[in-house]
C-alpha cells in the first residue's frame, strides 16, 4: 500500500533510440534508484571493434545517469552482455578506465544481441 510520501517511479529518457516503442522505457528512477535498460552498440562508431563499442554504450549510459540526476561514480551494478566472450579482455579495458580500482558489482555473460551489437551494458544507480 503506497501513500503520498511513497517514492513515485520517473521516467528519463535522454538518448532514446526507439521514441515510439512501446516496449522500451531509457530508465526508471524509484526513490534514490536508477534503473537503466540495456544500451546496445550497434550504432557504435566502429561497431566491428570491441573498444569502440564498450565506449560508446558508456558514454550513453554516462548521459542517460547524468540526465536522471546519477553518475558512473554512484553505479552499483552493472550487467554486460557480451557477443563474443572472447572480448572479455577488450571490454575489460575500456571498462576500468571508466569506473576505477573500485568499481561497481558486475555480472558479464555471453548472449546473442539484436542487431549485430558485440555488446549491451544495462546499470542500476543511486542518484
Amino acid at each position: 500500500m503506497s501513500n503520498e510520501n511513497s517514492p513515485k517511479r520517473e521516467y528519463f529518457s535522454a538518448t532514446n533510440p526507439f521514441p515510439n516503442a512501446a516496449v522500451y522505457t531509457p530508465a526508471v528512477a524509484f526513490g534514490d534508484l536508477v534503473f537503466l535498460a540495456g544500451k546496445t552498440s550497434w550504432n557504435a562508431p566502429d561497431p566491428t571493434d570491441i573498444r569502440s563499442c564498450a565506449q560508446h554504450v558508456l558514454d550513453g549510459i554516462e548521459k542517460e545517469l547524468i540526465h536522471a540526476g546519477s553518475s558512473m561514480e554512484q553505479v552499483l551494478k552493472v550487467t554486460v552482455y557480451l557477443r563474443d566472450i572472447e572480448d572479455w579482455d577488450a571490454l575489460n579495458e575500456v571498462y576500468v578506465g571508466r569506473f576505477g580500482p573500485n568499481p561497481p558489482a558486475r555480472t558479464t555473460i555471453a548472449a546473442v544481441l539484436p542487431r549485430d551489437s558485440r555488446v549491451g551494458i544495462d546499470v542500476i544507480a543511486h542518484r
